[in-house]
């Protein structure tokens, strides 16, 4: 049987290869290869700033919940993260990190870790992306992504915010889908870790000193990635507006996040030819912008990642048995 992963990766490739016949492909090629070196580089130290940012919010997190790490420690196992998320759809392999804190903390607390910080990312970022929509639909009268739609997403991420500290509502919810597929020698240990889970996340809720900055972080983060992305485009020689930038980062970002292909591929070019589009810039600047900051916003990270994982691979089969 193919897999969901597999069918993802297909649909990407074929959207990618689609776009890439519809242009010219010889002036993408020159496009990148005439970057600005000084402009690239100053892209790439914010994109190390990037990476800190990330460590400093998950190990906020993380001291929410009475865990102890530094911040290497929290930048490296988010790296590692990252390397397993860029090939899963919806960037589930990101919860690898837990594992990797099993040290200090119980698998539970690690994955609820890991599921608050993708929480605040996700809001955060769809509250960005309402700001966009709203300010294309007030300035250029374009509805790319209706407002209400993704404000309707915010309510749902924080209504699922709320549901992680309601752990009988969702034990309920549940609860027909626990007896029906779970393996009677699984019940116990999964009853347990469930348990654990939420323990670890009302902790976190508990103690809103550490968490109130990691939604500053957060914050930061994400107004850090609009500058990295339009440094980016500017070192290309693209003459783009800054607030185009804007209104495309969130957008395609969050396209990033459904697990329809694989690191947004084929559907990150789509959406930039047609914000590009809305400058009257040319299609090759656009999948030239889009194929450099997929190289160094992807690639180069989840190469890190994959060196880090190299000099510490978890072994998962021994963490499994653990558990068992």
């Amino acid at each position: 049987m193919v897999s969901f992963k597999a069918i993802a990766a297909l649909v990407g490739i074929i959207v990618f290869a689609f776009i890439l016949s519809q242009v010219d492909i010889g002036l993408v090629v020159a496009t990148m290869a005439h970057a600005n070196p000084g402009l690239y580089a100053l892209a790439l130290a914010m994109l190390c700033v990037l990476v800190l940012l990330k460590g400093i919010k998950w190990r906020l997190i993380l001291r929410s919940q009475g865990v102890p790490i530094s911040l290497i420690e929290a930048s490296k196992y988010f790296l590692i993260g990252f390397f397993f998320s860029s090939f899963t759809p919806g960037r589930v392999g990101d919860f690898s990190r837990a594992l990797y804190i099993k040290d200090s903390a119980s698998l539970s607390t690690g994955l609820s870790s890991v599921v608050i910080d993708r929480a605040l990312d996700v809001c955060i970022l769809i509250v960005f992306a309402m700001v966009a929509a709203a300010y294309l639909s007030a300035t250029m009268g374009l509805v790319v992504v209706p407002v209400h739609l993704l404000a309707a997403l915010l309510l749902c991420a924080i209504a699922s915010a709320f549901l992680l500290t309601r752990e009988t509502l969702v034990k309920a919810l549940l609860r027909p889908l626990y007896l029906a597929f779970i393996p009677v020698k699984f019940k116990g240990m999964m009853s347990k870790g469930f348990g654990a889970f939420f323990f670890a996340t009302k902790s976190a809720f508990k103690n809103p000193g550490p968490l109130a900055l990691a939604v500053v972080a957060t914050a930061l983060q994400w107004l850090l990635s609009l500058l990295f992305a339009y440094t980016l485009a500017i070192s290309l020689g693209v003459k783009i507006p800054f607030w185009l930038v804007f209104a495309l980062h969130p957008i395609v970002t969050l396209s990033d996040l459904i697990p329809i292909t694989v690191s947004g591929l084929g559907t990150r070019e789509g959406l930039m030819v047609f914000f590009f589009s809305l400058s009257s810039l040319p299609a090759e600047q656009a999948v030239a912008f889009s194929i450099l900051f997929f190289i160094t916003g992807y690639v180069l990270v989840a190469a890190a990642g994959y060196f880090l994982f190299a000099r510490e691979p978890v072994r998962l089969k021994k963490i499994i048995g653990e558990i068992i």
